[in-house]
């Protein structure tokens, strides 16, 4: 199943922002993941 953008809240695009802004080098390290873990547990935006 395909989705849709408009399926995507605010902070799911941001989220997805951050994990292709990541891999854009063909790596996501894990400090990366922990980095953007972090933000989504600590962040208001995510709350």
């Amino acid at each position: 199943m395909a989705l849709k953008t408009s399926d995507f809240t605010p902070e799911d695009t941001l989220i997805a922002i951050m994990i292709s802004v990541s891999a854009s080098d063909d790596t996501i390290r894990t400090s990366e993941l922990i980095t953007i873990e972090r933000m989504v547990n600590h962040l208001p935006v995510f709350g």
